[in-house]
């Protein structure tokens, strides 16, 4: 029996998860190895040793091996190693941005063996998983190869590297150094030199460092300075590993074997290609659901429980009455966490005549009834508890983990199975409700597992790339001529001189007294415009190489002052400026794969916004305060295209930050820069987003890459269920996709205005539908809305103008 609380996909990695059991059964005996004699020679730091080491791996272009992680014992009684290995790892590594990385259980699980295998050939990153063979993963490949850009889908992250990348892969940490001051193992506080010894004839010095898991021991070859072997601190996991004390000496060793320095290896080395049958995906879809149990609609099966004082529960002792039966054992921590709602149901049950509800323990015959019944009521349970003594619950019911919940009807059918835990107690006493009505709960499991199955495909089919990320995309969209709208009637009110603007792209209208529009031009600068067109200023952005998609952002705080920031998409550097257009302070120092997007927001409504910047190549998002101070870093994310502010998490509580990726997803961070959710939006891949708040689902309007130069606006609420969407004309967009623009019309509040990638803009209402069209005859680079007095005016970029529209509804006739 098993412990379940949430749908994983990934096996757990760790050696601490290895049966000592298996030490005994799947061993090797081997003598202790020879030491070394030291030599005067050998009177050299542990410190010089290290700077030694780290200098070898700086050194060098390129560098190959494999690896094996060995759990190895001292055996009390017959002084010999015993050996385990249990995990093989392997790396091909060239600089800056080519490697390949596998790892793989040496010894199959119950649910078989773990593999992994990761590859850049300098474009792409791809990565495969054995519990999803028929999806490769891809990402852009970062500029440099970092430790935070190394494995970028998150998921596989996290199993691979949830201990650190030090512990599994330190040599790879060596080649990815930049600062030679940095220490590798910052967690150690001091180094001691242990006596030398030799791995299969390699003389090693052997350098102990002491962390607060306990020792980690180098071992280094004097010729050549390369590692050979690590032992991992293991200090708090000892007592698990080795729970009878049968070992003097207990260590986990990471040992490498056919290293090759500066190796020349091919394309093939560092590429996954796709098999036949498989897909490419932009992130990892978990595997469908699984469906509703074979044996609902058909008599329970035979079982037998006893009460705490050794009464039988059987199936004939609940005839005539619906029965809700919950297993559970103490050593399940979800169980535990879910007692409250169960408990909350049986409170509005209880009172039931034809209903009886059994909490079913399927804890073992050793386990004394007392502690039993006292963990249950401990965790809050007044539910009547009953011991499963004989398994039945495994064995005749079918019940593989716990919690598990299942629902027999008053003639003895199975009506309902959840494995899980119970989110919410009045499901539950729904179904028994509905039970006592009459319904037939089956028929709508299997057409509930219907609609899961169509949105599984639907969210798979989204998620699957028509070619690499990489690729040459598809031409352009061909420019319609110019045409005006036929509902609407647009004004156009002032347009920039020539000499102002050579490429003008991202628009801002400032809120308040101003009245003052900003546009970047290129990467060079921002010009200013008062409401009536005339230019006010320009504003001449530091020396920098990029040259397009700029960004302009504007934020005002509690005592009205306004803050600016300027960045762009692929750009090094995002600029802060005061009110008065005075550079605070430009970030960050360091190369990187590029910024997607930077805002200002206020999340915690503390009276003054913070920066937020969205990086490409394993950064993720970062926070900074509007001195320079850098708040938070959350790294789940690869590729971040869009960062926007998103709604409160808890009612009344801080905003939240909501993020678009490669992934397709909306990615939900907390104020405080932990991951919340990530939200699928059905058969879409969200690039862009908005606010655009009309009702009281917070409905959000994005723009959604449906697949190769097809795009749509769609809207949906805050869980991801979609409202509508609009497909806009085929084709690609020529540079950055302008923002989508809530506009109140005449007479249709809450309506947007979006462009096309053929230069069209389209009006739409709150519902989707089109309101009207106006083909502008240029390429669209900037996009700004504003409601002035009574007319809505639109600012828009295209060409080397920028062009300003007053709209009215269409005159009467």
């Amino acid at each position: 029996m098993t412990n379940c609380s949430k749908s994983r996909f990934f096996l757990e990695t760790w050696f601490v998860v290895a049966a000592a059991t298996l030490l005994l059964s799947a061993c090797s005996d081997s003598k202790l190895p020879p030491r070394v004699k030291e030599s005067k020679a050998d009177k050299i730091s542990p410190e010089d040793i290290l700077a030694k080491l780290r200098g070898t791996y700086a050194a060098l272009d390129s560098y190959s091996d494999n690896a094996i992680l060995v759990e190895r014992g001292v055996s009390r009684s017959r002084g010999s190693v015993t050996e385990m290995p249990f995990t093989h790892l392997s790396l091909a590594f060239g600089r800056l941005n080519r490697y390949a990385i596998s790892y793989e259980d040496a010894i199959p699980s119950s649910q078989g063996r773990t593999k992994y295998r990761i590859a850049s050939d300098g474009k792409r990153v791809r990565s495969v998983a054995n519990e999803l063979p028929e999806q490769i993963h891809e990402a852009i490949a970062p500029r440099e190869t970092t430790a935070e850009n190394l494995i970028p889908e998150p998921e596989l992250r996290q199993a691979i590297l949830q201990v650190g990348i030090e512990n599994l892969f330190p040599q790879l940490m060596m080649l990815l150094a930049r600062d030679a001051e940095k220490p590798l193992f910052p967690r150690s506080t001091t180094l001691k030199m242990l006596p030398a010894e030799k791995i299969e004839g390699a003389a090693c010095y052997r350098i102990a460092l002491t962390e607060p898991e306990g020792q980690r021991v180098l071992w280094i070859d004097k010729d050549k300075f390369i590692l050979r072997r690590m032992e991992i601190p293991i200090d708090q996991q000892r007592k698990s590993l080795d729970p009878t004390g049968q070992f003097s000496s207990f260590s986990v060793d990471l040992d490498f074997s056919d290293i090759t320095l500066n190796p020349q290896f091919d394309d093939e080395v560092v590429t996954i290609t796709i098999p036949e049958g498989a897909r490419l995906v932009r992130r990892f879809v978990p595997p469908a659901a699984e469906g509703p149990s074979p044996n609902l609609g058909k008599p329970v099966k035979e079982f037998a429980f006893e009460d705490l004082t050794g009464n039988k529960v059987t199936p004939a002792s609940l005839k005539g009455k619906i029965g809700v039966l919950e297993f559970w054992g103490t050593d399940c921590a979800p169980c535990k966490q879910h007692t409250p709602q169960l408990e909350k149901a049986f409170q509005a049950l209880k009172d039931d005549e034809g209903v009886v509800f059994y909490a079913v323990s399927t804890d073992p015959k050793g386990l004394p009834t007392e502690t039993v019944a006292k963990t249950f009521e401990s965790w809050g349970g007044t539910i009547p508890v009953l011991r499963d003594l004989e398994k039945n619950a495994y064995y005749n019911l079918e019940v593989k983990a716990t919690p598990t919940l299942m629902l027999v009807s008053a003639d003895g059918q199975l009506q309902d199975m959840h494995t899980g835990m119970l989110e919410n107690a009045d499901d539950l006493v729904k179904k028994v409700r509905q039970i006592q009505a009459g319904e037939d709960l089956v028929q709508a499991a299997k057409d509930q597992h219907t609609r899961e199955l169509d949105e599984h495909l639907a969210i798979m089919e989204a998620a699957t790339l028509e070619r690499s990320l990489v690729d040459e995309q598809p031409a352009t969209a061909e420019i319609s001529p110019r045409k005006l709208p036929e509902k609407l009637v647009v004004e156009e009110v002032w347009k920039s001189k020539l000499a102002n603007l050579t490429k003008p792209g991202h628009v801002v209208v400032l809120t308040g007294d101003s009245q003052e529009i900003l546009v970047i031009d290129g990467g060079e600068a921002v010009v200013r415009y008062d409401n009536g067109g005339k230019s006010i200023g320009q504003i001449k952005l530091p020396q920098h190489s990029e040259q397009s998609a700029g960004l302009v952002r504007a934020a005002t705080d509690a005592d009205g002052k306004n803050w600016f920031l300027v960045s762009g998409v692929d750009w090094q550097q995002v600029f802060l400026f005061d009110k008065d257009w005075q550079l605070v302070f430009s970030f960050p120092d360091e190369q990187h794969s590029g910024i997607g997007d930077a805002r200002l927001f206020d999340l915690k409504s503390a009276g003054k916004p913070n920066v937020f910047v969205g990086y490409w190549g394993g950064l993720g998002v970062q926070e900074g305060s509007l001195e320079g101070q850098r708040v938070w870093v959350n790294r789940h994310l690869d590729h971040v295209l869009q960062v926007a502010e998103g709604p409160a998490i808890e009612s009344g509580k801080d905003s939240s930050l909501w993020c678009t990726s490669t992934r397709g997803t909306v990615t939900e961070i907390t104020a405080d820069g932990k991951l919340n959710r990530e939200i699928v939006i059905v058969g879409h891949n969200l690039i862009s987003l908005e606010p655009f708040t009309h009702d009281e689902q917070q409905t959000r309007c994005g723009i959604s890459s449906v697949k190769a130069g097809r795009y749509a606006v769609v809207a949906f609420d805050r869980n991801g269920k979609v409202a509508w969407s609009y497909d806009l004309p085929p084709g690609e967009y020529q540079g950055s996709i302008p923002p989508i623009q809530r506009i109140d019309l005449p007479d249709l509040k809450d309506s947007v205005v979006v462009a096309g990638p053929d230069g069209s803009l389209h009006f739409l209402s709150a519902q989707g539908e089109l309101i009207d069209r106006f083909d502008y005859g240029d390429s669209i680079s900037g996009l700004a809305a504003r409601v002035t007095e009574k007319d809505p005016f639109l600012w828009v970029s295209a060409g080397n103008r920028l062009t300003a529209w007053r709209i009215a509804a269409e005159s009467a006739p």
